[in-house]
């Protein structure tokens, strides 16, 4: 079959009737202009993918910082309780140590549930959760802000 190749240049991109389109990388020695870069950085494609991504990125990161509110609050108004209940916490596993109760939980499914990466075990503990911190960096700094915040209020 004797297929026909059309190239023409559509807004930075070279396209091609049988490949998809592709960027234009410059020649040695020169520089994409100011308006070429503009042309790419404005292609709908990306800057539908761009919006999609951080639409969730940030309801996702809304929806942490209200958690995180929430937790500064109960924390700042209701530590008498929280105290309690971190030392039954504290107390459960204790037990579990000692082989008095049997406490199991499928941390996997948790992480899946919220949404949460995991990172690599093959390291040290401190390793492996700054490593956690640098893969959920934004659940990290919104939860953050949204505590500091319910401490402040409440």
């Amino acid at each position: 079959m004797n297929y026909m190749f059309t190239q023409f240049r559509k807004g930075g991109m070279m396209v091609n009737d049988m490949m998809e389109s592709m960027p234009i990388t410059p020649a040695a020695g020169q520089q994409v202009s100011f308006f070429e870069r503009m042309k790419q950085y404005l292609n709908p494609a990306q800057l539908k993918q761009a919006i999609i991504t951080s639409k969730d990125t940030i309801i996702e990161m809304g929806i942490y910082l209200g958690i995180g509110f929430l937790v500064g609050f109960a924390l700042k108004k209701y530590s008498k309780y929280v105290l309690v209940a971190l030392l039954c916490i504290a107390g459960l596993i204790v037990l579990q140590q000692f082989e008095f109760v049997s406490i199991g939980f499928n941390t996997v499914k948790i992480q899946d549930m919220f949404g949460i990466k995991s990172a690599q075990m093959d390291t040290d503990m401190m390793t492996m959760y700054w490593q956690w911190i640098k893969l959920n960096a934004s659940i990290v700094i919104s939860f953050s802000i949204g505590f500091l915040f319910g401490l402040k209020v409440g």
